[in-house]
């Protein structure tokens, strides 16, 4: 039978009127324990503390720091996944921090670090214990529950995997898991346990057998995983993932968790270590963005057969929605709206599941081609991300940009030596890293690779939080340059 943990989280309230995080981080670095802030007992003897980890599956979570009492004692992205800290028994007060981005005003020191999310609860930690706390939901409800004992940190033999499952998940519901580890004798699918949310497996130990054409008695053995979550008492499943690669003597935990990102099934499996598994049928998506100011408008079919639809008239600075396609290798072509020929161009690409991407028209009309890139489709609401495309096609044959990134009024002083870009040489048909920053006003500066020549700037452009944008380069139809934003967040 699952072990029901316990859940003690509420819908969160947030509030930024404590104090920063650096006191609470110089404390944990310092002390190098969980909960221990000011006291001087030893945490070294497991009859006297306990152990804590923590898995941060909050969906919309920037890097979240997980407090006990006044001290940070773990500090996760999402989906990140801690080691055990030691700490002393007792009633401890359980906290969580949104981490802010960073200000471009490096003289600004008053600004916040952080901001408070979800309620304060309250736990008894005891002597001898592990634990683990399981983060999920949104930053607008955060909820928690904890695993208790369950031999979460005892070493595993030669020869052996353990693997837990814990469900976090309320995408899931109540699931059947199943196993299949040909490399453990567990050839065809294995029940494991049958799991609502907030319920855990008891530790599932295997016996790793080595090949017989392994003459290496020395070399560590490993194994294939593929884990199954089934409607309760039914063949119906919900998630298969691919085969995940387990080595021996390893303790695996293994969060159902919900996913964000196209596909059918909005389900993942999340490890204790930070690694995240799809399901292997998930779909990908893609969006359509038309920069080519001399291409009329395009009808645009995508897929293996490419007859699925994903634009349909679309002109020049219009774009679509995202649209589910299979993930591995597409094709795409676009002819003129409302006729079926000749073709403007053909792309291939391949696309992985529960990635976002865009494919932008992009170029002069005797030479117009669609680029995909990558994007990133996950909003963060209490930060902004953004990046910088080169669709100018009026600049392909000239040298790369360099970007300058300022806050408005700034400027950019080439005459003195720590002026450095913020994007160096960023070529045409290509996309800068994203930035995160805090919402605001900016100013953009595009300059020739290596020298002062301004091309283009100061542009002004403003983002809000939640924002995930690639702002855009392209040349209108008077040769002009200008700077097109695009919303790459999928809500």
């Amino acid at each position: 039978m699952a072990m029901s943990s316990k859940a003690f989280s509420s819908p969160s309230a947030m509030r930024s009127d404590r104090c920063g995080r650096a006191w609470r981080f110089v404390c944990v670095a310092a002390m190098a324990t969980l909960a221990a802030a000011c006291d001087n007992s030893p945490l070294n003897k497991d009859e006297t503390t306990f152990h804590l980890r923590s898995l941060n599956l909050v969906e919309d979570s920037p890097q979240l720091a997980i407090d006990l009492d006044d001290t940070t004692v773990h500090s996760l992205k999402y989906g990140g996944g801690s080691g055990f800290s030691a700490g002393h028994p007792g009633s401890h007060d359980i906290t969580f921090h949104a981490l802010l981005p960073v200000d471009l005003d490096d003289d600004d020191d008053d600004d916040a670090t952080e901001v408070e999310v979800g309620n304060s609860t309250s736990y008894t930690f005891l002597a001898g214990t592990p634990y683990t706390l399981i983060v999920y939901g949104t930053l607008a409800d955060i909820r928690t529950y904890v695993m208790e004992g369950l031999n979460q940190r005892d070493d595993v033999d030669d020869d052996k995997l353990v693997l837990q499952f814990t469900n976090a998940s309320a995408n899931a519901g109540e699931v059947d898991v199943y196993v299949t580890a040909a490399d453990a004798s567990v050839a065809t699918r294995q029940y494991v346990d049958t799991l609502a949310l907030t319920e855990s497996s008891s530790p599932l130990e295997l016996t790793l057998v080595r090949d017989d054409d392994d003459l290496d008695d020395d070399s560590t053995l490993s194994t294939d995983v593929v884990v199954e979550l089934m409607r309760p008492g039914t063949s119906q499943a919900i998630y298969r993932s691919d085969s995940i690669a387990f080595a021996e003597k390893g303790r695996v935990l293994l969060a159902i968790a919900n996913a964000k990102g196209p596909g059918t099934t909005p389900v993942q499996l999340v490890t204790s270590s930070g690694g995240v598994y799809r399901n292997a049928v998930d779909r990908a998506a893609l969006k359509f963005v038309h920069i080519s100011h001399d291409t009329p408008a395009l009808d645009v079919t995508v897929g293996s057969g490419l007859a699925d639809p994903l634009a349909r008239n679309i002109g020049f600075r219009q774009s679509t929605a995202y649209v589910d396609i299979k993930d591995g290798e597409n094709g795409m072509i676009a002819v003129p709206a409302g006729a079926g020929s000749p073709y403007v161009f053909f792309e291939e690409f391949t696309a992985v599941g529960g990635g976002y991407y865009t494919a932008y028209a992009m170029g002069p009309a005797s030479v117009v081609d669609a680029v995909v890139m990558a994007a990133d489709g996950r909003s963060v609401p209490t930060q902004a991300s953004f990046r910088f495309v080169h669709g100018a096609g009026i600049l392909e044959t000239e040298e790369p940009l360099d970007l300058y990134l300022r806050l408005p009024g700034e400027g950019v002083d080439f005459e003195d030596d720590d002026t450095v870009p913020s994007i160096k040489s960023l070529a045409y048909q290509n996309a800068s890293t994203y930035f995160t920053l805090k919402e605001g006003d900016y100013e953009i500066y595009f300059a020739y690779a290596g020298t002062s020549k301004i091309v283009v700037g100061p542009r002004p452009f403003h983002v809000a939080n939640g924002d995930v944008l690639s702002l855009v380069l392209l040349d209108d139809e008077n040769g002009h340059l200008e700077l097109m934003p695009v919303t790459d967040a999928a809500n």
